[in-house]
C-alpha cells in the first residue's frame, strides 16, 4: 500500500487537530483537507482521496447527509464514520448509506486507534468499534430460524452466503449455476429484507451472521 490520502470532516477541533497532526507525522498518510465544513469536505473528493474521516455530528444534529453525498460523488470511497450518538438508528442509517468503518468518539481514546482503523479501510477492509460490532451482530441474530435469517427464501440465503465472502456477482453466479442476472435480482430483493440498500452492508450483514464457508477467506 502506498501513501494514503485523507479528508477529515470533523466538527469538533480537538478531535480534528489531534487526528490531522498524528497524520501527519508519518509519511504513510496525505492530509488533503481537514475541515468542519462539509461543503469543503465534498469538494475536496475526487478520484485520488484514499479514505473520508467523516463526523456525523457535524451539522450540530447525528446525521448521514455527508456520507450519503461522499457516497453521491464517490461510490467506490471509503469511509469511516465517527460520532458521539449511541442510538442504534443513526448506526443503521450509516450502514445503509456505505460506510466502510464506525467509531463512537468515546472509543478512540488516542490517535493510534483511529489511524488503526483508516488504515484498515484503505486496504478494503472495515473497521467496527465495540458499539458497531454488538449492533452488527444483533442484526445478525434471527429470532425464527438459523437456517433461513431475516426471512430469506433458502435461493437468497445461498446468494447471500458467498456476497458475505467477497465474491462477485459474477463469480456467485458461477458458483451457483445461474446468471449473473439472475444474482442481481436476488440482492435487489435481499436488500430491503436486511435493512439495507447496498451490497457493502449486505456484506457486512452476510460475513457476520457466518453465512460463508468456514474455508473461504472473506
Amino acid at each position: 500500500m502506498g501513501v494514503i490520502t485523507v479528508v477529515i470532516a470533523e466538527g469538533e477541533w480537538q478531535y480534528r487537530d489531534a487526528l490531522e497532526a498524528h497524520l501527519r507525522r508519518s509519511p504513510e498518510f496525505d492530509v488533503l483537507a481537514a475541515t468542519a465544513d462539509a461543503d469543503r469536505a465534498l469538494a475536496e473528493i475526487d478520484g485520488d482521496v484514499g479514505v473520508a474521516f467523516v463526523d456525523l455530528d457535524l451539522s450540530g444534529e447525528p446525521g448521514c447527509a455527508l456520507v450519503e453525498a461522499l457516497r453521491e460523488r464517490s461510490p467506490s470511497l471509503p469511509i469511516i464514520a465517527f460520532t458521539r450518538s449511541t442510538k442504534p438508528d443513526l448506526f443503521r442509517q450509516a450502514l445503509a448509506s456505505g460506510v466502510h468503518g464506525y467509531l463512537l468518539k468515546r472509543e478512540a481514546d488516542s490517535p493510534d486507534r483511529v489511524v488503526e482503523a483508516i488504515r484498515t479501510v484503505a486496504g478494503g477492509g472495515t473497521y467496527f468499534g465495540e458499539l458497531a460490532s454488538g449492533l452488527l451482530e444483533s442484526l445478525a441474530r434471527d429470532p425464527a430460524s438459523a437456517g433461513r435469517p431475516f426471512g430469506l427464501t433458502a435461493r437468497e440465503v445461498e446468494v447471500l452466503a458467498p456476497l458475505g465472502d467477497g465474491l462477485s456477482n459474477k463469480e456467485i453466479a458461477e458458483e451457483l449455476s445461474i446468471t449473473e442476472q439472475a444474482v442481481k435480482n436476488h440482492l435487489r430483493r435481499i436488500y430491503p429484507k436486511l435493512g439495507v440498500t447496498n451490497r457493502t452492508a449486505a456484506a457486512l450483514i452476510a460475513h457476520r451472521a457466518g453465512l460463508g464457508k468456514p474455508d473461504r477467506a472473506p
